[in-house]
């Protein structure tokens, strides 16, 4: 490995000097693709949906449900949706009949496997899929002084219990593949990634369908600690005679705990409820209002561990791609450390909440000491210090 020595100072000023233009670069969510039931392939058809389809982009990446209401910039832009579309095509997708749906929601064991197979009717759904321009939808959003919330989102991990009766089940893709792709599919609504546990006989013999029925967090969150998350959320639902759903979710996220219940016909909410309920957190911590207006903040953060060119590449990249830094300067280097000046357009707690998304930079106590004092007055410590890890 090549080690970076202080002559190689102005060679590196150079080199990021010319990569500095702000982007946003990796991408983990995809916030621009959206698939829309549809009746036929007509012209009349398929504008409609394209505009259905950007109002679920414009909920994705503002973290807004309630984005249209609130950025009238953004309402206004969805009648001529279809001038944002990169691409779109059709295809068909192969459904369960509701019926079968609705009895497999409930399915909870092995008893409930004498559903006859003849209750599962398919039918084909004429579907299509529409691909948005990223810069055209960015800048409408900055136009709008929408809200960015960027694609490196935390991952949500999921406990749930269905009740039917007296018998429990704790859920995931495989004993309940139709409900939990209610989830996904709410969950693919506002862009949110989740993970499922894999109740193997190690989890089991730890946590069980009346822990999550309790809502014991402490046992919950206990079991969640072999999986990498940034959110866990648990939930149970029962089926009253009446056939009313009702059910609740708790939220542990950020050392707090949020609770909604839910009552109604339409189990489809259910999901939706528990998806909203983190997404907007998520969203106050992570997305960034853009704005054409100059930030007034400056800050400068301090990277230790920076042993090499492609070390310095890849750090510059990762804090290149987040939204909330306007410019980014390197101010200077010393050794292995390298000091950045940043211009956010937010608050300093807010730059520490979205580079905690990245696993190679690891937060260390703060340091007072700059190498030079060549920057801006209200500039004269070091605001966050890190130390540079590549996985």
């Amino acid at each position: 490995m090549n080690v970076l020595r202080p002559n190689c100072s102005a060679f590196l000023l150079a080199c990021f000097f010319i990569n500095s233009s702000f982007s946003v670069a990796a991408e983990f969510i995809d916030l621009y693709s959206v698939k829309i039931a549809i009746n036929s392939e007509a012209k009349q058809q398929r504008l409609l949906a394209s505009q259905k389809a950007l109002e679920t982009v414009f909920v994705r990446a503002t973290g807004d449900i309630d984005a249209l209401k609130k950025y009238p910039l953004l309402a206004k832009n969805i009648a001529s949706a279809d001038k944002l579309v990169a691409s779109y095509s059709y295809y068909q997708d192969t459904k369960s009949s509701p019926d079968y749906v609705s009895n497999q929601v409930m399915t909870s064991d092995n008893r409930f496997a004498e559903i006859k197979m003849s209750e599962n009717v398919q039918f084909s759904q004429l579907m299509v899929e529409f691909a948005f321009k990223p810069e055209a939808v960015k800048q409408l959003l900055i136009s709008a002084s929408a809200p960015f919330w960027q694609a490196s989102r935390p991952e949500v991990l999921i406990w749930l219990v269905v009740q039917d009766g007296a018998k429990r089940q704790i859920i995931n893709s495989e004993r309940s593949p139709v409900h939990f792709s209610q989830l996904q599919a709410a969950a693919k609504r506002r862009g949110i990634p989740i993970a499922q546990p894999l109740l193997d006989l190690e989890e089991l013999s730890t946590i069980n369908e009346d822990d999550i029925w309790a809502l014991s967090m402490d046992k919950i969150i206990t079991s969640s600690d072999r999986y990498a998350h940034g959110a866990v959320l648990a939930g149970k639902i029962s089926r009253m005679t009446s056939g009313q759903w009702y059910g609740q979710w708790m939220l542990s996220y950020q050392n707090s705990e949020l609770v909604e219940f839910f009552r109604g016909d339409d189990l489809l909410k259910f999901s939706d409820l528990g998806i909203d309920l983190i997404a907007d957190k998520m969203a106050n911590d992570y997305a960034v209002v853009t704005s054409k207006k100059r930030p007034s903040n400056e800050w400068l953060i301090q990277v230790d561990g920076v042993h090499s060119l492609q070390d310095f590449t890849r750090l510059s990249q990762s804090l290149r791609a987040v939204p909330a830094l306007d410019t980014i300067r390197l101010h200077s280097v010393d050794q292995s450390s390298c000091y950045f000046s940043l211009d956010a357009v937010v608050q300093l707690k807010k730059i520490k909440a979205l580079l905690a998304l990245n696993d190679s930079l690891e937060l260390q106590s703060p340091k007072n000491v700059m190498p030079s004092t060549n920057v801006k007055p209200n500039i004269n410590t070091v605001s966050l210090y890190y130390v540079w890890r590549q996985r």
